[in-house]
């Protein structure tokens, strides 16, 4: 079955809390301290995506594959320019296991392809600098 991207809703808080630990687990091994990432909590963290996806103006789309929620992209206005014509890429995480598979790129499209609404001129992502 193919990949599909679509806007998140408020029910995939669930899901885009899992790929978002699961990700951070594997991207950032070595880089942050263990406990710290050990610490990290789905249900917890999808409190969170529960309050972004129902209270922010940010663009969130799911890549689903099988009806599974196996990556994320969350984007909007740049949050050390407002006002300015700079928008950014808050996140992007793909499960581990979809690598290579395409799905960042698709969810980057989606994500710039929502940007190009409002014309912006750069765009940002930040990024953690062992964080290849």
């Amino acid at each position: 079955m193919a990949q599909v991207i679509r806007t998140a809703k408020l029910e995939d808080a669930e899901g885009i809390a899992f790929v978002h630990v699961e990700t951070w687990k594997e991207c950032y091994k070595g880089v942050i301290p263990a406990s710290y990432l050990e610490s990290l909590d789905t249900e917890e963290r999808s409190k969170g995506w529960r309050y972004i996806l129902a209270h922010t103006d940010q663009s969130c789309f799911v890549v689903e594959l099988n009806s599974e929620i196996i990556g994320w992209v969350i984007c909007g206005p740049n949050r050390d320019e407002r006002g300015s014509e700079i928008y950014e890429i808050y996140g992007i995480y793909v499960l581990p296991k979809y690598w290579g598979t395409k799905a960042g790129y698709r969810l980057f499209c989606a994500a710039i392809e929502t940007l190009d609404v409002h014309h912006p001129r750069l765009i940002s992502l930040w990024v953690l600098k062992e964080n290849e």
